[in-house]
């Protein structure tokens, strides 16, 4: 079997980028191609999408 990428795409805004709001710095960084990501992408003491619970002196450490 092949590998894939798995993506999840949300367009927040029209063309998928929130230009208003950007800072002048962050447009800079975006348009050099440059990506900003936000959101949560592990909650420590909580068991994840695998079934692991991590706590949070590890998730501190690898971050």
């Amino acid at each position: 079997m092949g590998q894939k990428l798995l993506r999840e795409y949300y367009e927040l805004c029209d063309g998928g980028v929130c230009q208003d709001l950007l800072t002048e710095e962050e447009k800079r960084f975006v348009s050099n191609g440059g990506m900003m990501l936000t959101g949560i992408i592990q909650k420590a003491d909580t068991v994840n999408g695998n079934g692991r619970v991590y706590p949070e002196h590890v998730l501190k450490r690898e971050m």
